[in-house]
């Protein structure tokens, strides 16, 4: 059995804590169809109307050299209901993903600041939710637009699934 110096153990500790501290900041994967992460049945619970299943198609890369994302449309199915578009990118690395996030927010300004929601989220002058979690950012619009706490709600709930 080797002996360690003390030195050489605590490198060895703190390089475990900074490994351990990265992976932790990595969203679980996103699933192959990302629109499963916000349920039209969690639309209804939420804001009150029933949605029918979405219509995903492709959201275009924010910058060149990012990856495109994933749109999921909701519409609603009461007569003269609204929608919500869920749109999300899951980014190389969580720094790729902190970078482009604060990038956008220059053209989409802050409203308000939600605490405790993600690592990073803000609701628009727009009334949209952004919200960025390790290396997954997204978004959610409800048009006509709805209360704060209801998008709070919708964002906290995919926040939970990542």
């Amino acid at each position: 059995m080797r002996v360690f110096r003390g030195s050489s153990l605590r490198f060895g500790l703190a390089m475990a804590v900074v490994v351990i501290s990265a992976l932790g900041a990595i969203a679980k994967p996103v699933p192959q169809d990302p629109c499963t992460l916000l349920p039209a049945s969690e639309l209804q619970s939420i804001l009150g109307q029933a949605f029918g299943k979405p219509a995903s198609t492709v959201a275009p890369a924010a910058y060149a050299n990012l990856p495109t994302g994933t749109d999921c449309t909701y519409t609603s199915d009461q007569n003269g209901g609204g929608t919500v578009l869920f749109r999300i990118y899951s980014d190389p690395s969580p720094a790729v993903a902190k970078d482009a996030f604060a990038k956008l927010s220059l053209f989409y300004p802050a409203k308000s600041k939600p605490p405790n929601l993600g690592d990073s989220a803000y609701i628009d002058v727009s009334e949209a939710i952004h919200v960025l979690k390790g290396n997954v950012r997204f978004y959610i619009s409800v048009k006509p637009a709805t209360k704060d706490r209801q998008l709070i709600d919708l964002a906290g709930w995919v926040v939970k699934q990542l």
